[in-house]
Order: structure tokens, then C-alpha cells, then sequence
């Protein structure tokens, strides 16, 4: 975006909030296993019971949906990419705030299961008999 637009102007707020944020997906990776397929948003929200209110919206659609309107300026294309961002930013809080509460609250060993402990060969019949400590 730097190269695209400029440096921010040193000591900004904006600059500040940029190099004082922190990429969860790096929290996540490694270290803590939601019982998903993938460590994207839309599955570790989904399954802490946020939902979007398009289903078949997706990042890869929105750059459809962003270029669409460059070209058209069509109102309603801006306020679907408005909500789909809003939605996007609403769910990373959600998932935030759990990784926080985890945190704060601390993990039970009963809660925790160790993955090199479960059967490969029954993984999908094995994760859903797990008890998750991430469930509301």
C-alpha cells in the first residue's frame, strides 16, 4: 500500500495502529488447533457461529465485486463490499476475543488434546468426538 499511495506521515495514528498490529494467523498456526479445516477466517468464525450475511461471499469474490464497480461506480456494489469488509472485521473481533479469553482464562489440561495422540486412521470420526474448549 506504501508504494501504491506513500508512507505514512511518522508518529500518525494510522502509523502507530500499522506497526503495533498483530497478524493472528500467527498466534493460530502451530499453536492452537480449532476443529476446522483451515486456520481461514470464514471456517475458524464460522465455527464459533459467526455467519456473513452472503453465504457465497468470499475475498476472491470481492476483487470481482471491487473491479465490477470501478468500472460501473454501482451504489449497491459499494455497500456489498462495505458490508462484506464490515462482516470480515466483525468476525477477526470474534476470533480475537476468544484467543484473548483462552488466554486470560487459561487452558485446562482436560480441554487440551494433544494431536500426535489421535489415530490417523480415524481422524474424522476422532475430531468429532473431541471436546473442544473453544465451543461457546
Amino acid at each position: 500500500m506504501c508504494d501504491r499511495y506513500g508512507e505514512l506521515p511518522e508518529g500518525s495514528a494510522l502509523a502507530d495502529v500499522i506497526a503495533s498490529s498483530l497478524h493472528l494467523v500467527s498466534v493460530v498456526f502451530a499453536q492452537i488447533y480449532f476443529p476446522a479445516f483451515s486456520n481461514r477466517l470464514k471456517e475458524i468464525a464460522g465455527y464459533l457461529g459467526f455467519t456473513w450475511s452472503d453465504p457465497a461471499a468470499s475475498g476472491v469474490r470481492t476483487i470481482a465485486w471491487r473491479h465490477e464497480w470501478e468500472v460501473t461506480k454501482t451504489p449497491s456494489l459499494k455497500e456489498t463490499l462495505v458490508t462484506y469488509n464490515a462482516q470480515d472485521c466483525e468476525a477477526l473481533e470474534l476470533v480475537a476475543s476468544k484467543l484473548v479469553d483462552l488466554h486470560q482464562d487459561g487452558v485446562s489440561p482436560n480441554d487440551v488434546v494433544r494431536t500426535e495422540r489421535l489415530k490417523h486412521e480415524n481422524l474424522y470420526g476422532a475430531l468429532s468426538a473431541i471436546h473442544s474448549p473453544f465451543q461457546n
